[in-house]
């Protein structure tokens, strides 16, 4: 009788156990579905950037180092993301967040796309010097809005501006940390996956026809010793094929997607389109969430990267929006899903995200090889030998 007590007992307590995790289980799953979902619903409410498949206008010296442009565009940049913060912060309802992660995607878009970064570690400062002309254009975004929240306190926006003192920069361009809790977390519905997948089919297509040259001086000592031969005269000329560069491949795959958008505006609605690159936080190279080496998505093992960059889409769709990654690398022709991609990725990352524009330095580098010599390509009559790679 003692003996079936005990047993009574221990199973009441073992039920009670798995009882209380399950229901620790299903609390968890309900806070976070509506931060998710949030999160997923705030692109509605943000200021972006509409694709454009133009080359931007390249401001002159003037312009960049001593016109009063530079300067106003920072300060709308400043407002843009203080208009981003109120609608991130007030989705996840979470006024004060510690630091700026992927969950925050977009936030930052418009300070990545000034031609003359502002100095981060000095945010508060810059802010105040220009305290009417950043709220002037916070009055112009939210004109016309009905949000379901109240304004900001300015408390709040002096919260924001501190934060970008805090965030990580990697050549001094403000980074994103990697959450411990992706919130950005939707399923690739079918109907997309079969919309985008054509894009990364096609750019690797064309990428098996181009190359990236690297066109660089080549100096050595009896250059300058010489005083005939001009020390311009030397060249390093090499390259390596698209499809095995993710920068070049990412932005093919980007321009291309770009331009369909551009043509069926209405099929595509407030699509968003960016260059998601990851950076190592701490050391020389990218660490995988396994292993030493990152496994590509043909099951070859890649080289080592000191970072890597893909083409990320926000899609709309049936009221919300859908975050996917294109990725020939880790994901062949198949588009990712945000954690699909992210949980690939060591912890020690910090990644950089920018809405998409077409760059003419970028444009001139991909060409078409007139002529194959061996291991070698000729263009426009000069001979480029394979690039060096880090194993």
């Amino acid at each position: 009788m003692f003996r079936r007590w005990i047993l009574l007992v221990y199973v009441c307590l073992v039920s009670s156990v798995v009882w209380g995790n399950a229901l620790l289980e299903r609390t968890l799953t309900q806070k976070m579905q509506p931060a998710t979902t949030a999160g997923l619903k705030r692109f509605g409410y943000m200021r972006f950037y509409v694709p454009s498949d133009q080359l931007p206008d390249i401001p002159g010296f003037w312009d960049q180092w001593f016109s009063s442009q530079t300067e106003k565009a920072q300060v709308r940049a400043l407002a843009f993301y203080l208009f981003n913060m109120y609608v991130t912060t007030n989705s996840y309802a979470q006024l004060r967040p510690s630091e700026l992660t992927l969950n925050d995607t977009g936030v930052l878009d418009a300070l990545m796309l000034c031609e003359k970064p502002i100095d981060y570690k000095q945010s508060v400062r810059f802010y105040q010097a220009h305290f009417k002309e950043v709220h002037d254009w916070l009055q112009v975004f939210f004109a016309g809005h009905n949000f379901p929240w109240p304004k900001p306190a300015e408390s709040d926006y002096a919260y924001w501006v501190k934060l970008l003192e805090k965030q990580p920069s990697y050549q001094k361009q403000i980074v994103y940390r990697q959450p411990t809790n992706l919130l950005l977390q939707a399923p690739i519905p079918a109907e997309v996956t079969a919309r985008l997948t054509p894009f990364l089919t096609k750019a690797q297509m064309r990428g098996k026809q181009q190359v990236v040259l690297y066109d660089e001086p080549n100096l050595q000592l009896e250059d300058f010793d010489n005083k005939i031969r001009s020390p311009h005269l030397r060249r390093k000329r090499t390259y390596r094929w698209v499809n095995e560069e993710c920068n070049f491949s990412s932005y093919l795959t980007a321009r291309l997607l770009t331009a369909d958008i551009v043509q069926h505006r209405n099929q595509w609605g407030f699509i968003r389109v960016y260059q998601i690159t990851v950076y190592p936080s701490q050391e020389e190279f990218l660490r995988p969430a396994q292993g030493k080496r990152f496994v590509l998505a043909d099951g070859k093992l890649g080289l080592s990267w000191r970072y890597h960059t893909a083409t990320l889409v926000v899609v709309p769709h049936n009221k919300t929006y859908i975050p996917v990654v294109l990725d020939s690398f880790l994901g062949g022709t198949q588009p990712l899903s945000m954690n699909q991609w992210l949980k690939q990725f060591g912890s020690k990352t910090v990644f950089k995200v920018v809405p998409f524009r077409r760059s003419e330095v970028t444009e001139h580098a991909l060409r078409v090889p007139q002529k194959l010599e061996g291991t070698s390509v000729w263009v426009d009559g000069n001979k480029y030998t394979p690039a060096e790679v880090i194993e």
